[in-house]
């Protein structure tokens, strides 16, 4: 069971040298041992004039649905994302909605990320991000597995890419085995296990299986060796 989290919050207005009046929310949570702080501009005017001013925030989901964003950051459109929320129900993260914790998963598996980023960015714990992350990642692989089918042959005729068809009628699928590179393990034999001298970089290897419009069919588990 997770660690109850307490909350404690505070505001703070001050001016700087470009007589811009900031009004700060400042955040504390206390998760076990465990500190995080978090400065919020709740909203920003003309000390002079009194006319709000806007200044350019990242707010996480919030900033992402206003800008229509989420395919630029994610590569997955609106409705994948709202799919995806539907296939977490009843995850219920430690800290944040639902749909925060996937967009930061997404940025996770789309820019490589480090955890200390992702903490540094949304001023939590890496290890919460890292428990969250890790849990989505496990729900998804076990919610998803059927989106991948094997179809029949006829099927996969009726699909198949012109060039293709002229030239191999036959051909079922096309295999691929890839490498994606990693972070750097911590522990000496996994490093020894997993650097790739093809990519000099630390890898994971596995087998996929694609073909009309290049979809994945297949996809082996992954290999680190």
């Amino acid at each position: 069971m997770p660690e109850k989290i307490d909350k404690l919050t505070q505001t703070h207005e001050s001016t700087t040298a470009t007589n811009l009046s900031i009004l700060k929310q400042w955040l504390c949570e206390f998760e076990g041992s465990n500190v995080a702080t978090q400065a919020v501009i709740i909203s920003t005017k003309d000390a002079a004039s009194g006319h709000n001013q806007r200044v350019p925030c990242f707010y996480g989901v919030e900033s992402i649905v206003q800008r229509n964003s989420i395919q630029k950051l994610t590569s997955i459109s609106n409705q994948v994302f709202k799919l995806l929320i539907g296939l977490l129900k009843g995850f219920k993260p430690r800290v944040y909605e639902i749909e925060e914790m996937l967009l930061i998963f997404l940025l996770k598996i789309k820019f490589a990320l480090p955890f200390s980023a992702l903490a540094a960015i949304y001023g939590k714990n890496e290890s919460t991000i890292s428990y969250n992350f890790y849990k989505i990642l496990d729900i998804l692989y076990a919610r998803t597995q059927e989106f991948i089918f094997w179809p029949d042959i006829e099927d996969i005729k009726a699909t198949m890419p012109e060039c293709f068809r002229d030239n191999y009628p036959s051909c079922r699928v096309i295999i691929d085995c890839s490498e994606v590179k990693t972070e750097k393990p911590s522990a000496l034999d996994q490093q020894n296990a997993m650097y790739s001298f093809y990519k000099s970089a630390h890898t994971i290897k596995f087998l996929v299986g694609e073909f009309d419009s290049f979809n994945f069919r297949f996809i082996t588990f992954i290999y680190y060796y």
